[in-house]
């Protein structure tokens, strides 16, 4: 990374008067999760370019990730004003102002999104955010169905569904959405810079954490290009092909997940997260005796921690053996018992296995553990 910063750099010496050179500069910042850094050099090319609306919408992200909301609340709100045919623009706006608590103000912004992108979840997924601040959740619900409707597999659609239906007391379809979207996240609208931005990504712990993003966003495509182009440079590092290797997995391409991880048991055979990953590849590709293989060996490896139990559980549990599960999700919450997922899996087993009164006591326990949960 240091050799990109010094070139890029350099060509800002050369050419101290170019927007350009001051903007590639804030993109190898940005790319890198240098966050003030890029919010300077944004700047510098905003001010030495200011008919180009892109550099200041990227000052206005870096700035919120550097901690400066107010710059980036006024940056975009004067973007909105002068460019208002920019849809990630209204977007970032719309969240900036529902942060802020301006619902109305956030209302306008998806009223105008909505207009701009009428195909895509964006806009009803902000309304439903809004719903839901405004205690209607059955409005929510109705949002949400729209969302859905244009985008079937959004995954911050499937949790916010989750929130609603949870409100509504139905619990079983609730269930279902929350698990869908589980560790979602907001997923931005991409404008003119953004597969640039991606693509000059080289810091190892920038890159993971994001493709973690673009995982969480429900974008697994987009993660394995970046986690691929990281490998270019990182082809042995064992977090990287883990990563990737989930990336592959939430792409639907369990054979080249199943590849990644075979290189990464190559190179060190006593990583027990290699072999959790190889359990669940094999499992996607029907293989199941080896899955559950690669699974106890992860316990074997490192029968000490929760999360290797708690994997196996989940093998045994997706091939329907679930008293095997059952004693293998309470082996790790014996070993977590402060830990709400363990309890929340281990009460799933139990209704599984007849005895709802038993799992009541598991959701009651992981509710009081993380009130703010809405799974339990």
């Amino acid at each position: 990374m240091a050799r990109l910063v010094r070139a890029t750099a350099e060509r800002v010496g050369r050419e101290p008067e170019s927007a350009d050179a001051h903007g590639r500069l804030a993109m190898v910042y940005e790319a890198n999760d240098l966050w003030a850094d890029a919010a300077a050099s944004y700047r510098r090319a905003a001010a030495l370019d200011p008919a180009e609306p892109a550099w200041r919408l990227h000052q206005a992200i870096a700035a919120r990730e550097a901690g400066d909301a107010a710059t980036a609340l006024e940056l975009l709100t004067g973007l909105a004003a002068s460019h208002p045919e920019l849809a990630p623009v209204r977007q970032r706006l719309a969240l900036a102002l529902l942060e802020q608590g301006d619902l109305a103000g956030a209302r306008r912004q998806l009223a105008a999104l909505e207009r701009l992108t009428p195909e895509l979840p964006v806009a009803p997924l902000g309304e439903a955010q809004i719903a839901l601040l405004e205690g209607d959740a059955e409005r929510a619900v109705r949002q949400l169905e729209v969302a859905l409707e244009r985008n079937p597999g959004d995954p911050e659609a499937h949790y916010l569904l989750g929130q609603a239906l949870t409100r509504l007391g139905r619990a079983a379809e609730a269930r279902r959405h929350l698990a869908l979207g589980r560790d979602s996240r907001p997923r931005y609208l991409p404008d003119s810079l953004t597969a640039q931005v991606e693509r000059l990504a080289v810091n190892l712990t920038a890159v993971l954490a994001r493709a973690g993003r673009l995982l969480a966003a429900g974008q697994p495509r987009q993660a394995v290009g970046l986690l691929e182009r990281a490998r270019r440079f990182h082809p042995d590092d064992l977090q990287l092909l883990n990563n990737l290797a989930i990336a592959h997995q939430r792409a639907g391409d369990p054979a080249r997940a199943l590849a990644a991880l075979e290189r990464a048991r190559q190179l060190e055979p006593q990583r027990f997260a290699t072999h959790l990953n190889l359990a669940g590849a094999l499992l996607r590709l029907g293989r199941s005796e080896e899955a559950v293989a690669a699974a106890e060996k992860a316990v074997e490896l490192a029968p000490e921690l929760a999360p290797t139990h708690l994997g196996l559980a989940g093998v045994l549990a997706a091939l329907g053996r679930f008293a095997e599960a059952r004693r293998a999700a309470l082996s790790g919450l014996d070993r977590a018992p402060g830990d709400p997922g363990a309890l929340l899996m281990l009460g799933e087993l139990e209704l599984r296995l007849g005895d709802p009164a038993a799992a009541a006591g598991r959701f009651t326990a992981a509710g009081e553990l993380a009130p703010a949960d809405p799974r339990a």
